[in-house]
């Protein structure tokens, strides 16, 4: 008669197998307490366990490994940089003005709007951005990199 071996680890389980809270905590599947599964499993973040009888309550491995892979996922996501941590890391070669004269900084505005393919437009710097301004409208930009962007669009719409 052939013996069993004992299964050594929690990705030996078969998917439909049911695991008890013990062992995924000795297995270490989970980096929770026990306290803190129950709490999950009320507010619904973790999987429903079964009642098998009286005193015994397991797990579908199934559920409990799309639940590990949910949460992996999850954190994959949050790495991953957001579209406005993108843009203020974006290395663009924004100029730095020195403090000028209203005249001379008009003119260093004139000079980048040139730079940037705004000409005919008028650039005016406002305490929180930049207006960009032409005959027939005028369009106010936060940053630099809002005044790249429009830049853009104005060159590719002409």
């Amino acid at each position: 008669m052939s013996q069993l071996k004992p299964l050594t680890s929690f990705d030996s389980l078969p998917d439909v197998a049911l695991i008890q809270l013990r062992p995924l905590l000795n297995y270490k599947v989970l980096p929770y307490s026990a306290t803190t599964i129950w709490r999950k499993c009320r507010s619904n973040e973790f999987p429903q366990p079964i009642k098998v009888s009286k005193g015994v309550t397991a797990w579908v491995v199934s559920d409990v490994r799309k639940y590990l892979q949910d949460i992996s996922q999850r954190n994959a996501d949050k790495s991953k940089p957001s579209p406005r941590t993108l843009a203020s890391e974006a290395k663009i070669n924004q100029p730095v003005l020195p403090p000028l004269s209203k005249a001379g900084q008009s003119q260093s505005l004139q000079l980048l709007a040139n730079e940037l393919g705004l000409a005919g437009h008028e650039i005016h710097k406002l305490h929180d951005g930049f207006l960009v301004c032409q005959a027939n409208y005028a369009k106010f930009c936060a940053n630099y990199e809002d005044l790249v962007i429009l830049a853009k669009t104005i060159g590719a719409s002409k």
